[in-house]
């Protein structure tokens, strides 16, 4: 969690603002912190869908290894590509 509270921490300076900003990010993203993890099942299986209608040919050679299940993105969908990004380009996906 400290790593979606860090962005918002460095970019506001109201300590308040910046605690009920990430209540609110918290509060959207709640399921996927749940012990069944059923949120982020769900959402790996959206990208599954959206990975199968805009790329088919990716989402057969992902079956023909074993990867259709998505798990590789786990930590994309936990913390919203935090660690996948330089902390500028970061910033503007957040935005």
């Amino acid at each position: 969690m400290s790593d979606i509270l860090g962005p918002i921490l460095e970019v506001m300076d109201d300590e308040v603002d910046a605690f009920w900003c990430f209540v609110g990010i918290m509060d959207r993203v709640e399921n996927n912190f749940q012990k069944d993890q059923n949120g982020v099942h769900t959402l790996l299986g959206r990208l599954s869908r959206l990975l199968r209608y805009y790329d088919p040919e990716l989402t057969a050679h992902f079956a023909a290894n074993g990867c259709e299940n998505m798990f590789f993105c786990f930590r994309w969908v936990i913390i919203n590509m935090k660690r996948e990004f330089d902390y500028d380009s970061l910033q503007k996906l957040w935005e």
